[in-house]
């Protein structure tokens, strides 16, 4: 016995640890299944099938590991196929299966590995496809994970040159570049792979007015040079020039923003297939004016109209300091308006803000009419809001997949209004939702109508870290405002130092399942500590009245060191061990998982009962 459990303790922390490790390995990549993590939990339904996390990043040239799962339903036997593709031409790289069992959400992995790679960044995508057994992809057709070799190296084929801070306009090449955004936009093909910048660029008047903002201001357009790209293979990078620091700033004037399509305009767009990469945006101010308290600010703006199509847009690797603005309703870090398929990765932002600070309703995201949206790995600090989706595009109702984020002061917003889409299956999943202050302005995640007749269901909200909300306009964490929103999973997140756990206001159709979360001291008041229907005060009020939380714990979770967003969990601590299935409470569910944008060590300790990691040909 105990040299199976030695070997069970290696063999997890081998996989806990492999993803912080760049492999360079020239392994043959196999059509096989890893088993990262067993998680055996009964809801209804078979359930949507996607990946736990949308990229890959290496340094050199290796092996990438994937990771998928199965969520909002675990009824019956499922599977689905993945393919891997090499982003330059679409040639197919491997290609396998994975399977869940009856009530499984298993997390799986696979490899598939890069033995060379010309100079630049290297690409490849993985889909899922065929799925069976009832299960649906959870993106459809999109639903796609990166890999990325991103060594430092330079692609001079089919790339344009910015140098910001060169004194005289190029010819976009790399020994004599443009000086200038528009000079570079204008140059675009839809054979052109990369843009390349290097310095700061400053807005100017060029582009004119942002008709979709309704107001004046310095910015760089996305003309018409960026439309007909529809694969993959057509992808455009716009990015920092490697080992350069490249972006945006203000430069102190305070009538300036970002990158904008203008949905408002005269020009039709098709703009797919385009990525963001390492791009700082600094100090954008659009306050100016006789009226600031109505000026809009944003860093990227892309604002779809009724003819746009904007689609396949990823936004990588981004450093924002300084978004300030008057109107706090449109403004925005990055925006979306009509557009599908949208990857946000590794983004800090902080200090993005507007003038008057009451309502803290300005959000870094923004996604209006959107559809297939997921944001990972971000950092949000000193900013006023976080995440906000609004209505599903076109009948499409897949909401916003939020995981492994850092949100401080900041929440995740659901909304729909009279006649609109509402949106289904939203995922918040392993991401801390840290008030420093105490203090909170509206609620860390929060479910809303101006409608009341929608229908929104199968909402998973799960191993998340709740800590330090003391306040809120609902005075609660999870706040379901309105009914209509139907079919909650909450299960395996921790609540620490909070006003009220979740709260559903009266009418709200019964959740589908609450159960092993860990609360300590989450009422800092006398008012009850949850709400269904009407007030229950403490969790043992809400197991002795309820079907929920039965297997809940209210016990100090032990984390290591809060103070500086390190949230993994002692040795000792209750929550290791204690969720649904055995699995951990918190946001290291697997111990593959990292959290925020920078590349933190935190691991989660390796449990005593580790599942073994097998190989499932």
């Amino acid at each position: 016995m105990e040299r199976r459990f030695f070997l069970k303790l290696i063999v997890a922390s081998i996989a806990a640890t492999n993803l912080y490790k760049l492999p360079d390995l020239h392994a043959q990549t196999v059509g096989s299944q890893n088993l990262i993590l067993s998680l055996r939990l009964s809801l209804s339904g078979a359930g949507r099938l996607g990946f736990y996390i949308d990229y890959s990043e290496l340094n050199t040239i290796g092996t990438h590991t994937f990771y998928a799962t199965r969520t909002h339903g675990s009824q019956g036997a499922v599977s689905c196929t993945w393919t891997a593709y090499d982003s330059a031409d679409g040639t197919q790289l491997a290609t396998g299966d994975l399977s869940w069992a009856n009530d499984s959400l298993d997390i799986k992995s696979f490899e598939v590995n890069v033995p060379s790679k010309p100079d630049g960044e290297h690409r490849i995508y993985v889909m899922l496809s065929n799925p069976t057994g009832g299960a649906v992809l959870h993106h459809g057709d999109s639903t796609v994970a990166y890999g990325i070799i991103d060594d430092d190296t330079i692609a001079t084929s089919n790339a344009i040159f910015i140098d910001a801070d060169a004194t005289t306009d190029g010819d976009g090449s790399q020994s004599n570049p443009y000086n200038n955004w528009y000079s570079a936009r204008d140059a675009v093909l839809t054979t052109t792979r990369v843009i390349y910048i290097k310095g700061l660029m400053i807005p100017d008047d060029t582009d004119g007015s942002v008709q979709s903002a309704r107001v004046n201001q310095k910015h760089f357009a996305l003309k018409t040079t960026f439309d007909g790209r529809n694969t993959e293979s057509q992808r455009l990078v716009i990015r920092n020039w490697p080992t350069f620091t490249g972006g945006i700033t203000g430069n102190g004037a305070n009538d300036t923003t970002g990158f904008v399509l203008d949905g408002a305009s005269t020009d039709t767009h098709s703009i797919k297939y385009v990525t963001f990469k390492g791009l700082s945006i600094i100090n954008l101010d659009n306050t100016v004016g006789p009226n600031p308290e109505l000026s809009i600010g944003f860093g990227i703006l892309l604002f779809g109209g009724e003819t746009d199509v904007i689609s396949h847009i990823t936004a990588e690797n981004i450093t924002v300091d300084g978004i300030l603005s008057g109107q706090s309703s449109a403004t925005a870090v990055f925006k979306c308006n009509s557009a599908s398929n949208i990857k946000m990765w590794r983004w800090h932002i902080q200090n993005a803000e507007y003038l008057s600070l009451n309502d803290r309703s300005l959000f870094a995201f923004q996604c209006y009419n959107t559809d297939n949206v997921s944001i990972q790995r971000c950092s949000f600090t000193e900013t006023s809001g976080g995440i906000y989706e609004k209505e599903g595009l076109d009948g499409n109702k897949v909401g916003m997949s939020v995981r492994f984020n850092i949100f401080d002061t900041s929440q995740v917003l659901y909304a729909t209004q009279d006649g609109l889409n509402a949106l289904d299956f939203q995922i918040v999943q392993s991401n801390v939702f840290n008030s420093p202050s105490q203090r909170s302005f509206t609620p860390p995640i929060r479910f809303t109508s101006s409608s009341t007749v929608i229908s929104s269901s199968k909402q998973l909200i799960s191993n998340n870290v709740f800590y330090n909300h003391e306040t809120g306009s609902s005075d609660a964490v999870i706040s379901v405002d309105r009914e209509g929103w139907e079919g909650l999973i909450i299960y395996n997140n921790i609540f620490q130092d909070v006003v009220r756990g979740w709260r559903f206001s009266n009418g709200v159709s019964a959740p589908e399942y609450i159960n092993y979360n860990l609360y300590h001291n989450e009422a800092f008041t006398k008012q009850p500590n949850f709400f269904l229907s009407s007030p229950l005060a403490g969790l043992q009020a809400v197991k002795d009245e309820t079907a929920f939380e039965a297997n809940s714990l209210a016990i100090a979770p032990q984390f290591l060191n809060t103070s500086n967003d390190n949230f993994k969990l002692k040795s000792n601590s209750p929550a290791i061990g204690n969720g649904v299935d055995g699995t951990n409470m918190g946001v290291y569910l697997s111990g593959i998982e990292r959290i925020g944008a920078d590349n933190s060590p935190y691991l989660a300790p390796a449990k005593m009962d580790s599942p073994e990691v097998t190989v499932i040909s």
